[in-house]
C-alpha cells in the first residue's frame, strides 16, 4: 500500500515503496543550506553597472560595488569581476577588486592597462575578467565588495566604454 503506519515512523524505516506519488508542491521552498553537500553552490549575486568611469587620480576611484552576507562563515566565496572594456588615452589604468571600502584589495584585476602604448591614439581592448582564489566567508556580516581603478601616471584611464561592468559573487557550501 501507500499508506504508513505508525511503527515505520517510530523506527525510520518509510521506504520507496511506501511513498505513492509525491507531489512536486513538496518539493518546493528552502533547502537548509547546512543539508547541501560541499561544493553546492548556496548563493549567487550578480550586480552590472552601465555607466562609463574616467580617471586621471593617481588614487582609487569606484566603479560599482555590491553588498554580500555569507549564509555560513565556513563557506568559500568565488569573486568574478568584468571590467567594461577600458581604454587609454594617456594613461596607465591599475584596477581592483576590493571589500569593505577601495583601500582594501581583494585581488588586481589588472596592474598596467596601455603600458607601452605609444599614446597616438586611443587604445581600446575588451572586457578584462579576473576571478579571485577562493575565498573564506570568515563571517556572516553583511559586507560590500566593489571594483575601483586609478592611474599609475599622470593621464587618463577610462572603461566602461561600449560594456558593462560586472561583480558575481558565489558562495559555495564546505
Amino acid at each position: 500500500t501507500n499508506s504508513v503506519d505508525s511503527a515505520e515512523l517510530i523506527d525510520g524505516a518509510v521506504d520507496n515503496s511506501h511513498i505513492g506519488a509525491l507531489a512536486a508542491s513538496k518539493l518546493t521552498g528552502d533547502i537548509a543550506t547546512a543539508r547541501m553537500p560541499a561544493g553546492s553552490i548556496v548563493q549567487v549575486v550578480t550586480a552590472v553597472n552601465t555607466s562609463s568611469v574616467t580617471t586621471s587620480a593617481t588614487t582609487f576611484s569606484d566603479v560599482m560595488s555590491v553588498a554580500f552576507t555569507p549564509t555560513n562563515a565556513s563557506n568559500k566565496l568565488l569573486i568574478r569581476c568584468q571590467l567594461g572594456e577600458p581604454d587609454t588615452a594617456t594613461g596607465r589604468g591599475h584596477a581592483i577588486c576590493w571589500v569593505g571600502s577601495n583601500s582594501t584589495e581583494v585581488f588586481r584585476i589588472c596592474t598596467e592597462f596601455g603600458r607601452g602604448e605609444n599614446y597616438e591614439g586611443e587604445s581600446h581592448t575588451q572586457n578584462i575578467v579576473a576571478e579571485s582564489d577562493f575565498i573564506t566567508a570568515a563571517s556572516t556580516s553583511a559586507r560590500t565588495y566593489g571594483m575601483a581603478i586609478k592611474n599609475n601616471v599622470s593621464g587618463t584611464f577610462r572603461v566602461g566604454n561600449g560594456a558593462d561592468h560586472k561583480i558575481t559573487i558565489m558562495e559555495i557550501q564546505v
